[in-house]
């Protein structure tokens, strides 16, 4: 089997981690099939020393941009080309927009919920953002849910979202949960001390914990629904009840769009005289991050929108009590290991976060991290090409 899978998005963060786990996985469930892959450069460039089965190759998406015109343009006319010159039998769009008319059956993962959360509609509104782009985009990514032949989401919170706003019967849908990044799965695994937990960020939280300061942690770039600033408004109140408290976050003006709310967050963070206890640690390498949620005390994830949430999975692995916004898709991943919080209440996530301290329950988190597993997602994901390849002929 050919499966060609258009990740011509997936820039960094979630989309990236995921492909990557993908990418190593697939190729064990399915040693006799052949994948294509098309992904921007510099995601080439990434995934390409990591991704060394002879199964994965790679086409560079040929667009500086991967949204707007010509993002339609290539979904649309350029991969129903390269879907026919690969042989391809499966199209799997993995990045929300799909392919109208593709040439072969067609698996779409919907995982953007910018598009369909009221509360980001809201939010997006209060911000002078474009609410015409969300939208259009909005519509698109239905239209193109419309035209699949089998749609995935990464939870049920997620599919009740869709579904919502759909105006259509949605077509045959799945829900599979993604799994534990494989490196983080090893390390918790095996027996020898890590040797690769020296990262500058994560040797000064340890030092913090040795001079007797909590540690809380947030692994994210910035953006308007990670919440941010519910998490900075709570800091101060946080201090009252633990004066040595230390945040850190893998955020940085460098690596986000949203440049000018993340300024402000700042100028925001100084009024409250935040100076010395938030730690902006900017990007960390994914080998690093072991180190930094190993040197933390509790992990705290304010984002009032996802559709997943890798870090979550990561802290409940390593034995972290997770402080979360009271969503549904939050609730879904942690379930009873969470401890959780109103997603605008800084008074509410300082309360949260004390609990969490508090009463801890690492065995608990270790539990359910255990349900995640990306061997199972790529079976599951592969058992699905064959069903549709089989039960439909290419046009």
């Amino acid at each position: 089997m050919t499966v060609f899978i258009n990740a011509a998005s997936a820039n960094m963060g979630g989309a990236v981690t995921y492909l990557r786990n993908l990418l190593e996985h697939l190729p064990r469930a399915a040693p006799e099939s052949r994948f294509i892959v098309c992904v921007p450069d510099h995601t080439r460039r990434y995934l390409a020393p990591l991704v060394t089965s002879a199964q994965i190759h790679f086409q560079v998406y040929p667009h500086a941009r991967t949204g707007g015109v010509q993002r339609f343009l290539f979904d649309q006319l350029t991969v129903p080309q390269q879907v026919r010159e690969t042989r391809s039998d499966v199209l799997f769009s993995s990045t929300g927009f799909g392919t109208w008319r593709a040439r072969c059956p067609q698996v779409l993962l919907v995982r953007n919920t910018v598009y369909f959360d009221k509360t980001f509609m809201r939010t997006h509104q209060g911000q002078n953002r474009s609410l015409g782009r969300t939208l259009l985009r909005r519509w698109l990514s239905l239209t193109s849910i419309a035209r699949a032949q089998l749609v995935l989401f990464p939870t049920r919170a997620m599919g009740d979202m869709v579904a919502a706003h759909a105006w259509f019967a949605l077509p045959q849908t799945q829900v599979l949960h993604y799994g534990l990044d494989a490196s983080f799965q090893r390390l918790l695994c095996s027996e020898e001390e890590p040797s690769n937990e020296t990262h500058s960020l994560a040797q000064r939280m340890q030092a913090w914990r040795e001079d007797g300061y909590i540690v809380l942690l947030n692994v994210s770039t910035y953006a308007v629904h990670k919440n941010f600033e519910v998490l900075i408004e709570a800091l101060p109140l946080l201090r009252a009840h633990r004066p040595q408290l230390k945040l850190v976050t893998t955020t940085s003006e460098a690596q986000t769009g949203a440049k000018e709310a993340y300024r402000a967050l700042k100028e925001r963070g100084e009024q409250l005289g935040l100076e010395g206890m938030w730690e902006e640690g900017g990007y960390v390498d994914h080998a690093d991050l072991p180190g930094l949620y190993r040197q933390a005390d509790v992990f705290v994830f304010p984002s009032f929108t996802e559709s997943f949430g890798h870090p979550l999975v990561e802290a409940l692995a390593f034995g972290l009590p997770v402080a979360a916004a009271d969503t549904a898709v939050n609730r879904e991943i942690c379930e009873q290991a969470g401890y959780y919080f109103d997603a605008f209440s800084p008074p509410d996530l300082a309360r949260t976060v004390l609990e969490a301290l508090e009463r801890g329950q690492a065995a608990s988190s270790r539990t359910r991290a255990a349900h995640f597993s990306w061997t199972r997602y790529a079976r599951v994901l592969m058992n699905m090409f064959h069903g549709l390849a089989d039960s439909q002929p290419t046009p």
